[in-house]
C-alpha cells in the first residue's frame, strides 16, 4: 500500500511539475512546443536557404568551436521564410524588430521572453557576445 501511495504522489508531483512548466512559458513570440529543453535559454533563426549571409553564419559561424559550444547550450530554432506551414510562427517575430530581412536572430529566455535580437550576419565575436546576452539574464 505504501509503494502504491509513493507511486501516485510521484505522477501528482511529476504531473504538477509539467503543468507549471507549461503555464509560465510565454507563447507570444514562439510556441512551446517548438522547444524541447524548457530550463534553456532559445535562439530563433529566420533565415532561408537562397540567402548568402544565412548561408555565411549557418555554415561558418555558427560552426565554429566556440560559437558552437554556446549553441550547445541553447534550443536553437530554424524558420524558413519560404516555409508556407510556420508563417504564423515567423509573423510573432515583427513586435520584436522583424521587418522581413534575414537573418534575423531573436534570443528568448527559458520562460519564452525575448532577451534580445540581431539584424544581418555578424562576425564571429560579435555574434558570440549576441549569443551570450541569453546567459546574462538572471531570469
Amino acid at each position: 500500500m505504501k509503494k502504491l501511495i509513493l507511486m501516485l504522489a510521484a505522477i501528482l508531483a511529476f504531473a504538477t511539475t509539467t503543468a507549471q512548466e507549461k503555464s509560465n512559458y510565454d507563447e507570444t513570440y514562439l510556441a512551446a512546443k517548438h522547444v524541447v529543453e524548457k530550463e534553456k535559454p532559445t535562439l530563433v533563426m529566420i533565415t532561408a536557404t537562397w540567402c548568402g549571409p544565412c548561408k555565411m553564419m549557418k555554415n561558418q559561424i555558427m560552426k565554429d568551436a566556440e560559437v558552437a559550444t554556446i549553441l550547445k547550450k541553447m534550443n536553437v530554432i530554424y524558420f524558413d521564410v519560404d516555409q508556407k506551414d510556420i508563417q504564423e510562427d515567423i509573423k510573432k517575430f515583427k513586435a520584436t524588430g522583424f521587418k522581413g530581412s534575414i537573418p534575423f536572430f531573436a534570443i528568448l529566455d527559458k520562460n519564452g521572453k525575448v532577451v534580445t535580437t540581431q539584424l544581418g550576419s555578424s562576425e564571429k565575436s560579435k555574434f558570440v557576445t549576441f549569443l551570450n546576452k541569453a546567459f546574462d539574464s538572471k531570469k
